[in-house]
C-alpha cells in the first residue's frame, strides 16, 4: 500500500489547515483502490491500495479519536453516499 502527502501540505504547516477551536470539515473519499482524505478543502493525505492479489473495494469505515481536550463529533443525517 501506498501513501503520499500532496506537496501543498509540505509546504503548508498542518497548523493553517486546521482550525484549532473551530469547527473542522473532513471528509473520506474511496473510489477503487484510492482513498483520499480531505480536511477543511485541502487534500492532506492519499492512500492507493497496489496489492492487486487482495484488494478492498468494500469493508468499514471508522473514526479514530486520540486522547486530548474534550472534543465533539457530529455526522450529517446521510454520513455515506454512494458517487
Amino acid at each position: 500500500m501506498k501513501h503520499r502527502l500532496p506537496n501543498k501540505l509540505a509546504c503548508s504547516p498542518f497548523a493553517k489547515i486546521k482550525k484549532g477551536d473551530e469547527w473542522n470539515e473532513a471528509h473520506t473519499i474511496a473510489r477503487g483502490n484510492i482513498v483520499i482524505h480531505v480536511l477543511n478543502r485541502h487534500v492532506i493525505s492519499e492512500v492507493i491500495d497496489d496489492d492487486s492479489t487482495k484488494p478492498l473495494m468494500e469493508g468499514d469505515l471508522g473514526l479514530q479519536l486520540h486522547v486530548s481536550p474534550p472534543m465533539k463529533v457530529k455526522f450529517p443525517e446521510s454520513p455515506v453516499e454512494n458517487l
